[in-house]
């Protein structure tokens, strides 16, 4: 059931990965020509510093510039590991503006609003919107230097506006993916969900699940210099973020074993006097770096410990100890099968959501996949 990415490798019914791109700088070291000098925030380490850098020391950069043009076509030998995201958001009929689009239109923040009960509305996301309107959240976009957590990505999108979806829900809660589709009260689904997002970057996914879908807890999590622009956002949407509030912002470094303890005792702190959790959900959204897959491993043992110590907090009505899992939507962008076989080493469950589920504007088949993942019984 664990199921590892390859290229052509069919994931569902309805879309296969794309044979992914590697480039090769030819200096036959094997290595694969792209910078490894950006680091997300989302990560722990340093960014190698050359003498580009001090050249263009005050000059904005795209974190996947440095991929090269090359990685465009799809020409090159498949050997390789990298897509970018220029040429896939050209294809897309939705999306955020790429980072030069941005620097170059002054776009400094942007607007996540719901759809329609039976999404037929366009959520009308778009940027420098209004931070003002109630169905939706604004964001503050940071554009840093070396950094993909100080802006927004296409991923966040389509996890935000499959949340309210009742075939979404009817595949998160299915005991397996063949069991016949049960019947679901989404908006009550949400009142009784504690959420913990990884990776949280501007904060815009956990905003929107607790500002515009009502999720009863929910908590953000990056390092701790990511923290800021997250209470940053969310005091621009008029709420307020700190321990005892029903959303709020914890510091979590996949690479320390003890960090997931803080999670732990700020759910324990939120729950603290109200109605037990049905449902908690560890979302992500993008936290597969191709300049950071070392990070691969520590982020799939993080999710097996939130997993393992949250159980705790759910109501145990089921057989398998209650409705506890994460849900991870990433791009293809590189070969990232470092989590899936990390995954399968400690024993956790990975299932790939079908895009049927998803809303049917906001998905990107065979690029953007969605993983359900549970602890193995």
């Amino acid at each position: 059931e664990i199921m590892t990415p390859m290229p052509s490798t069919t994931f569902d019914d309805e879309s296969a990965v794309d044979v992914v791109i590697h480039v090769d700088d030819g200096d036959g070291d094997g290595d694969d020509g792209c910078s490894r000098e950006i680091m997300n925030e989302t990560s722990k380490g340093q960014t190698e510093e050359g003498a580009d850098d001090e050249e263009n020391e005050d000059e904005e950069e795209d974190p996947f510039a440095s991929l090269g043009d090359d990685c465009l076509t799809s020409e090159r030998p498949a050997s390789s590991s990298v897509a970018t995201s220029q040429r896939v958001r050209k294809e897309r009929q939705w999306g955020i503006p790429n980072f030069q689009e941005q620097i170059d239109k002054n776009i400094t923040t942007f607007t996540l609003r719901r759809l329609d009960q039976n999404c037929e509305r366009d959520g009308g996301d778009n940027p420098n919107g209004n931070s003002k309107i109630n169905d939706g959240v604004t964001v503050q976009l940071e554009h840093r230097k070396h950094s993909t957590g100080s802006d927004l990505w296409d991923s966040a999108l389509v996890m935000a506006h499959a949340f309210p979806r009742i075939q979404f829900w009817q595949q998160l809660l299915s005991p397996n993916p063949s069991s016949p589709p049960i019947t679901i009260d989404v908006e009550a689904e949400l009142r009784r969900t504690a959420i913990i997002e990884l990776g949280s970057g501007t904060g815009a996914l956990g905003l929107y699940c607790h500002k515009c879908l009502h999720a009863q807890h929910v908590i953000m999590t990056d390092l701790k210099p990511n923290l800021e622009l997250i209470e940053d956002n969310v005091a621009l949407n008029g709420l307020s973020c700190s321990a005892t509030d029903a959303i709020c912002a914890v510091p979590l470094d996949w690479t320390d074993d003890d960090s997931p303890a803080l999670v732990e005792q700020q759910l324990r702190r939120s729950c603290q006097g109200t109605q037990q959790q049905k449902t908690i959900l560890i979302v992500g959204t993008d936290i597969f770096l191709p300049f950071a897959s070392d990070l691969l491993r520590p982020l799939a043992k993080t999710i097996l410990k939130l997993l393992r110590t949250t159980e705790s907090f759910v109501m145990n009505d089921s057989d398998d100890g209650g409705n506890v899992m994460a849900i991870v939507c990433y791009e293809e962008r590189f070969d990232c099968s470092a989590f899936f076989e990390a995954a399968a080493s400690l024993r956790l469950k990975v299932e790939f959501m079908p895009n049927a589920v998803l809303h049917p504007k906001y998905q990107d088949p065979g690029r953007i996949h969605v993983l359900k993942i549970r602890m193995e019984r």
